[in-house]
């Protein structure tokens, strides 16, 4: 009895001491297990903050980038508009000097006009003396039809030779100044 008794007490010990190893273990696993859950959580938890900070940092490197864009093309238009500034100076020069020249030419030609309508006038007048004189050498009197012929056709030449400068113009008289 004495045996069995014995072992009796260590097999219960044993079998005590496996059901506390095993309930150790299973405490251990249990601990592990929760641990694990916690890391994981965490993990889950830094990686949607990573997240939730990339996407500002994204925005922000967007909203960077567009307005890099828009500083770079406005620099290129205040750049175009400078150097079409400096063409323009450049042009203006030349284009004066053109308009110049065509002043000129215009006004030449306004002024070859008016001797031409000078000359005209001046030979009608010198083929109606003529008739005149004839009649005065003649002892003719002019009929009051080509008297007032005479005088009507010497006023209109006068009045043409008044008025034609003033009518062509020597000078152009810009449509749109400025």
């Amino acid at each position: 009895m004495n045996l069995r008794g014995l072992w009796r007490r260590k097999s219960g010990r044993a079998l005590l001491c496996r059901l506390t190893a095993k309930a150790a273990i299973g405490e251990c696993e249990h601990t592990v297990e929760k641990i694990r859950t916690r890391k994981e959580d965490e993990e889950s938890a830094s990686e949607k903050l990573r997240q939730a900070m990339q996407q500002p940092e994204q925005g922000l490197s967007l909203r960077q980038s567009a307005i890099w864009t828009k500083e770079r093309q406005l620099e290129m238009i205040q750049l175009d508009g400078a150097r079409g500034r400096e063409v323009i100076m450049r042009e203006r020069h030349s284009i004066e000097a053109v308009r110049r020249t065509v002043r000129k030419e215009r006004c030449r030609q306004r002024r070859q006009w008016i001797h031409q309508v000078k000359e005209m006038n001046a030979k009608v007048l010198e083929q109606v003396r003529p008739l005149a004189e004839e009649r005065k050498k003649k002892r003719e009197q002019a009929t009051a039809k080509e008297d007032a012929a005479e005088r009507a056709l010497a006023a209109d030449i006068k009045t043409i030779e008044e008025y034609l400068p003033k009518l062509i113009s020597l000078e152009d008289i810009p449509v749109n100044p400025g």
